[in-house]
């Protein structure tokens, strides 16, 4: 028996569960690949491609042995996109260290991760105190439409709501499109790297310089989509405790 016939996910929800899945199987790898020529041409070491590999190829083998628990659980899917989400602030923070350890040697890179890993945790503690006011502000909703508690159900279609603009003092328009920004994360790390390889010019302190600037604090802020996605698998894990059972991917038909 089919996964989607056992758990009787209805086809849209199973549609978009294979889409994701899809999307995850040649995104994990690409940016993984993307991430790793970075690094490795600054540490002028392919040997280094182990560093960002080891936790990407963890989690995509993850994926693939446990997709039926992708599909079907939804705490299962969240704790997955968590850990997916979790990658891309690590591949940052790895990529700045290195540059800081070409410019600086050991000495600095012990400085920066003696600050670099409280502050993160402070950082990710905020968003998730930010994430829990964003949670009450859309809870009627996301109880009632989202979730089907009597018969343990979440709507994956629909998803959480998790709409910030009810919080923000002044609402401006979003002129970011945030497919068109996907894109650009993950084809410049894939450009930088390249560049560097094939330009074998040892004077890139500058360009060392520039992308440690520009990774540490983009690894911190990308750890607000992390911190939300956490935030609703705990919201998850702590609903099936209240019904007493697994909630699974889309609602009854």
């Amino acid at each position: 028996m089919s996964v989607q016939k056992k758990h009787n996910i209805n086809k849209d929800t199973w549609e978009k569960l294979k889409k994701t899945f899809c999307f995850l199987l040649w995104a994990i790898p690409f940016i993984t690949f993307s991430f790793s020529l970075i690094i490795c041409a600054v540490l002028d070491n392919f040997t280094c491609f182990i560093i960002p590999g080891f936790p990407a190829i963890t989690t995509y083998f993850y994926l693939i042995f446990f997709r039926k628990y992708f599909f079907s659980y939804a705490k299962h899917s969240m704790i997955i996109s968590s850990a997916i989400l979790f990658l891309i602030p690590y591949f940052f923070s790895i990529s700045g260290l290195a540059c800081i350890y070409r410019i600086f040697g050991k000495s600095g890179l012990l400085i920066l991760l003696s600050v670099l890993i409280p502050v993160s945790v402070v950082v990710c503690i905020r968003y998730f105190k930010y994430w829990e006011k964003v949670w009450e502000s859309h809870r009627f909703h996301n109880e009632e439409t989202v979730l089907d508690l009597k018969n343990g159900r979440y709507d994956f279609v629909r998803n959480f709501d998790m709409d910030e603009s009810i919080l923000k003092k002044k609402k401006q328009r979003q002129y970011s499109n945030p497919a068109i920004m996907s894109i650009i994360y993950m084809i410049a790390p894939l450009g930088v790297g390249l560049g560097m390889i094939l330009h074998r010019s040892e004077q890139f302190t500058f360009t060392f310089a520039l992308l440690a600037a520009l990774s540490i604090p983009a690894s911190l802020g990308f750890l607000k989509p992390f911190a939300a996605s956490l935030l609703m698998y705990r919201k998850l894990s702590f609903y099936e405790k209240q019904i007493g059972k697994p909630i699974i991917n889309g609602l009854l038909e």
